[in-house]
């Protein structure tokens, strides 16, 4: 019998949420990953990590223009955050793989600490045995 997965992994994922005029479905899950700044190491960047296909209108496709995710609270319960997709411009909100042979985008999100729970896979996570 496989063991129960830990809580603290549990806190790294979280669920996308994609609403369309008929429906409302959870489609995947993502992940939060921290990249340390290579100029500050002190400083890390947080991203939601996901597959590109998620957050596209069709694989490989225009993206939808937001996203909403679920994330538990400290408080209990769970809150449900509208993510904006911006792929480029002055300001983007998400980045896609170059390649597009890669299913891979992420969005730079770091919720609040106080009023969420979560967790953040480092970058150098196979340095630490069990840091999440």
């Amino acid at each position: 019998m496989a063991a129960p997965i830990p809580d603290d992994v549990k806190k790294v994922v979280t669920l996308f949420l994609l609403m369309t005029q008929r429906a409302a479905s959870f489609q995947t899950h993502s992940i939060f990953v921290g990249i340390k700044d290579s100029a500050d190491p002190q400083r890390t960047f947080v991203y939601l990590a996901t597959a590109r296909h998620v957050i596209s209108t069709k694989p490989f496709g225009p993206l939808y223009p937001h996203v909403y995710v679920r994330l538990a609270k400290r408080s209990g319960g769970t809150e449900i955050v509208k993510i904006p997709l911006v792929p480029g411009g002055p300001q983007p909100t998400v980045f896609l793989h170059p390649d597009p042979s890669v299913d891979l985008a992420v969005i730079p999100a770091l919720p609040s600490q106080d009023v969420f729970d979560f967790r953040v896979i480092p970058d150098d996570f196979d340095n630490h045995k069990a840091a999440i």
